[in-house]
């Protein structure tokens, strides 16, 4: 059943690429996808808090039955009231409706505009952003699914109670929340140039987060005064990750998939996924026979890897949009 619902939900993201590309101008995709993507990590952390509250009152089996009647709700609500262009509201479209040109006009025949789905598959796979993308797509998608094992995680390692470890998680999406709001405007106002340097500084923090986590337990301080900390060191990690998982991936799949930008995020988020898949099947097995601290050198060693390709990704983007060409790359 989690199997079929994770099927459904992860149609999401690329309707709303189409969406945002339909609704909004270039120059406000950041702040646009920054906005809507901390409606997974307020929901996220909320339920962590409600949710996790509720279990230690109702039975397990009455939360599932909260949360389905919730998504049943938005599920109505969506089918009303969510119009996919300006047009069907009865509005002006914005610039061309549609993805917007690779020049970043909003207004330019984008070079995807007159390919059928097998010649939009040949342009990305040609792509060395492309591939690059997926590549760190993989790498902050395991950085974020961290936060799965982290009611598990809290409750051996610093012994709180199964309630407490669970609301406590809710520290690293507050910290992905706040950061999405004024992320998405920074990623806008800065330059495809400047892109390199916030994305790597962002990620060069998510290392530094993960090496304190994994020196924690050496260190000569009270117990209550280590779980303290790892909840500070949580909502930072929340706090620099969030934005180079969602900005990068998101902007660029409008921005180069054109009208195909739906296919294109597929794409790449089934990357994500797939290495999500492998960490999750294998993480739980490296724990149980070598312990967290394995965990957290795996960790470490993705996000050295997430920091160094997403700089590569960001500095041919920046070569990219360098050029006047509006050729694919």
């Amino acid at each position: 059943m989690n199997y079929f619902m994770l099927f459904a939900a992860a149609a999401g993201w690329p309707a709303m690429s189409s969406i945002i590309a339909a609704w909004y101008p270039p120059g406000k995709f950041g702040r646009v996808w920054g906005i809507i993507s901390t409606s997974s990590r307020l929901s996220s952390t909320l339920s962590l808090l409600f949710l996790g509250a509720l279990l230690s009152v109702f039975a397990w089996q009455n939360i599932f039955r909260i949360a389905g009647a919730m998504g049943l709700l938005v599920g109505v609500v969506i089918f009303f009231y969510l119009k996919a262009r300006p047009k069907d509201a009865g509005l002006a479209p914005v610039g061309r409706e549609g993805p917007a040109a690779e020049n970043n006009s909003g207004r330019n025949p984008h070079f995807l505009d007159d390919t059928n789905l097998k010649q939009a598959l040949c342009a990305f796979a040609k792509s060395g952003r492309f591939w690059l993308m997926c590549l760190s797509l993989m790498c902050t998608t395991v950085l974020m699914e961290f936060i799965g094992f982290l009611p598990i995680y809290l409750k051996e390692s610093f012994n709180v109670p199964p309630s407490q470890a669970a609301s406590s998680t809710s520290v690293f999406p507050a910290g992905c929340l706040i950061a999405l709001i004024v992320g998405g405007v920074i990623y806008d106002k800065v330059s495809r140039k400047g892109r390199i340097a916030l994305l790597g500084g962002l990620l060069t923090v998510t290392c530094f987060c993960v090496g304190i986590l994994w020196c924690l337990p050496g260190l000569q301080i009270s117990p209550a005064s280590r779980f303290v900390l790892a909840i500070v060191t949580l909502f930072v990690f929340g706090l620099a990750v969030a934005p180079a998982y969602y900005l990068p991936m998101s902007i660029f799949s409008i921005e180069f998939g054109g009208k195909h930008c739906g296919l294109l995020i597929g794409l790449i988020d089934a990357t994500g996924y797939g290495a999500s898949m492998i960490y999750q099947s294998t993480g739980g097995k490296l724990v149980d026979s070598r312990g967290w601290q394995s965990m957290l050198v795996l960790l470490f060693t993705v996000a050295i890897a997430a920091t160094l390709i997403t700089i590569w990704f960001a500095f041919e983007d920046y070569k990219r949009f360098r050029k006047p060409s509006a050729a694919a790359a």
